[in-house]
């Protein structure tokens, strides 16, 4: 039961990264947020790209998903 909610939860971890124009960042690759608190730092998956060329510069955004989800008690405090 614990891991099906653990597979439930992954689909709420996501985020949405907006950068300087990444070239290197494209879909199916992995890419690791820090600086965050537990649970949301970590590894993400690169599900959609966006590359942008305006006059405001180049850009990037990114769709990024959890791939995985640690027990909440191995979290630090936990």
């Amino acid at each position: 039961a614990k891991a099906t909610l653990r597979k439930s939860a992954r689909q709420f971890l996501t985020a949405e990264l907006k950068t300087l124009g990444a070239p290197p960042l494209k879909p199916g690759i992995h890419v690791d947020l820090s600086g965050l608190h537990p649970p949301f730092n970590g590894v993400y998956y690169v599900a959609k790209t966006v590359h942008s060329l305006s006059a405001a510069g180049y850009s990037t955004k990114a769709d990024l998903q959890r791939p995985g989800m640690l027990d909440p008690n191995d979290y630090p405090g936990g």
